[in-house]
């Protein structure tokens, strides 16, 4: 099973591996296949290149200042 996913790109290497662990592992569980069979890969993807909502994605390390001040319009974007 292959998985191909877009992430911000500049993401530290720490990051990149742990949601790399959290992907394969969701495969694993959900597929129910063994570890052996999954492949995840990702697509770095621009800060700028990419909108959620309406709303263009911040840049790495500025998570916390994006989230107070467009933190309740993502919410309501989840509904």
């Amino acid at each position: 099973m292959h998985l191909h996913a877009r992430i911000r790109a500049d993401r530290d290497g720490e990051t990149k591996h742990r949601l790399l662990r959290a992907y394969t592992d969701l495969i694993v569980r959900v597929a129910r296949v063994p570890v052996d069979d999954v492949m995840v890969a990702f697509i770095e993807t621009p800060f700028e290149n990419v909108m959620e909502a309406g709303v263009r994605l911040p840049a790495p390390g500025d998570e916390k200042a994006w989230l107070e001040r467009f933190g309740d319009q993502m919410a309501g974007a989840e509904r």
